[in-house]
């Protein structure tokens, strides 16, 4: 198996790439990995697994987890679930511009595990990711980048 680093754009506009998982591909997901830290969210389908650098995590809809920068990742599920899964990877020169000390960061937001340690927090990022999800869908007005910002910042 080989490990490829992919390359990302970021949205203009927006300190990081937005992706959404097409019904109409696998949700099978080959070993990557990225400069900047991702954050996910499952709103639909079946049991997600997900291997970050060889440790397995399973997700269901509504959770949500975070990836480090440069941690090698994958992702791998039933073909016939209807999936809806979504998220950012957030612009590591954006990141460490506003907050230089994150790159020594190591997040640990792993889906119903951090829900049960900060119930309050998980619910608030899965609150501004789903909205960050939603305007997108509006398509990129200033209007649109400008509550998307409100809702990443």
């Amino acid at each position: 198996m080989q490990i490829q680093h992919e390359n990302v754009q970021v949205m203009p506009g927006l300190p990081f790439k937005y992706y959404e998982h097409s019904p109409l591909t696998s949700i099978n997901v080959a070993p990557h990995w990225h400069q900047g830290i991702e954050l996910n969210c499952l709103t639909a389908g079946d049991t997600l697994k997900f291997v970050t650098d060889g440790k397995t995590a399973e997700y269901r809809p509504g959770d949500i987890w975070a990836v480090n920068r440069r941690s090698v990742h994958s992702a791998s599920g039933i073909p016939n679930a209807d999936w809806e899964e979504f998220g950012l990877i957030i612009d590591d020169d954006f990141l460490q511009a506003q907050l230089p000390e994150s790159t020594n960061w190591q997040i640990t937001l792993v889906g119903p595990q951090a829900s049960k340690i900060a119930p309050t927090a998980y619910t608030d990022i899965r609150a501004h990711l789903i909205a960050i999800h939603d305007l997108l869908t509006q398509g990129a007005t200033d209007l649109v980048r400008l509550s998307v910002l409100s809702h990443f910042l």
